[in-house]
């Protein structure tokens, strides 16, 4: 299915990467998320640290996964709070 997406070659490049680390279990992009993440907004922010706490248990790091669980939850959670205010 992904390979049939057209123009949006970034959106499928992450959707592979999430797709690894869910469901395959990689770790490799464990650097580039942590570093990505650092600039992102709270909705980014959120999704990203969903993925590096799935790499973290990947890695059987449980308290790191357990470190961004939570915090994926507080940026969803202040992310929600920021649309409905806007809206």
């Amino acid at each position: 299915m992904l390979d049939t997406m057209k123009g949006n070659e970034a959106m499928k490049k992450y959707a592979d990467q999430a797709f690894g680390i869910v469901y395959d279990g990689q770790t490799d992009s464990l650097e580039a998320l942590l570093k990505k993440n650092q600039t992102a907004n709270p909705a980014q922010k959120a999704i990203n640290e969903f993925l590096i706490a799935k790499t973290y248990e990947n890695l059987g790091d449980r308290d790191n996964a357990l470190k961004y669980h939570q915090l994926s939850n507080q940026h969803l959670q202040e992310s929600a709070k920021q649309r409905l205010k806007n809206s």
